[in-house]
């Protein structure tokens, strides 16, 4: 790419850049391993009824607050008396589970030919989580080749105006904030501040919580992938 790029999108990586959840699902089994038998079962059924939508109360546990399956784990584990040591140790474990089952994962339906069509353009991705696991399953959901920069441990929520800042700086777009979009799956950590920026958001609301205020709002990315085609269009930046 020569020059400044003219349009940039910002993914979160977990909950938005593939289908699936088995990383979920490795990060309670985990944390399920460090509890007694019932409840383990407790958590894992906890965590399967969440994603499934099927319950948002396991006995005692509102998880009415889980913005996504790894909040939840943690809610479900915290009650269950494990600690953050405990869960940092499943977590470790989870994402080295990832690496190694990321052929299993699938793209949103979509992504992979938007990127392709996408003209002049700086895709980066942006993750709290290490790198552990994220080349494999990039490169399992067919988009590893478009993604431009991926920043690992990126301390969201509280760092996210400095990314937001830097990608805006990158594409020469101070007085056109709008010629970023940023996507992901929590509002706060991932969205909130780039619209307050003037970007453009798109929310991936799995569980209907209606947080926020994104320009675009789905179920999943392949939902919010026609009005990213359209923003990107509409600012000619589609081949």
């Amino acid at each position: 790419m020569t020059g400044s790029p003219t349009l940039a999108l910002l993914f979160d990586f977990d909950g938005t850049l593939y289908v699936g959840d088995l990383p979920i699902l490795a990060y309670a089994r985990h944390a399920a391993d460090l509890l007694p038998d019932a409840a383990a079962t407790d958590l894992i059924d906890g965590v399967r009824y969440l994603l499934e939508g099927r319950s948002v109360t396991v006995r005692t546990i509102d998880l009415r607050d889980a913005e996504d399956g790894y909040m939840g784990v943690e809610m479900l584990a915290r009650a269950a008396g494990l600690t953050a040591e405990h869960l940092d140790g499943a977590y470790r474990l989870a994402r080295q589970d990832l690496a190694r089952s990321a052929f299993a994962l699938d793209a949103p339906q979509g992504l992979p030919e938007l990127l392709a069509d996408l003209a002049d353009a700086y895709v980066l991705v942006v993750t709290n989580a290490d790198l552990t696991g994220v080349a494999e399953v990039l490169t399992a959901v067919e988009v590893a080749g478009h993604i431009d920069e991926i920043v690992a441990e990126a301390d969201k929520p509280h760092r996210m105006p400095e990314h937001v800042a830097a990608l805006l700086d990158r594409i020469d777009a101070a007085a056109t904030p709008e010629r970023l979009m940023v996507v992901g799956d929590r509002w706060t950590a991932d969205l909130a501040d780039a619209f307050a920026a003037g970007a453009r958001t798109a929310l991936v609301d799995r569980f209907h919580r209606g947080d926020g205020t994104p320009h675009l709002r789905g179920a999943s990315l392949a939902e919010l992938i026609p009005g990213i085609r359209d923003w990107a269009r509409s600012l000619g930046g589609l081949e």
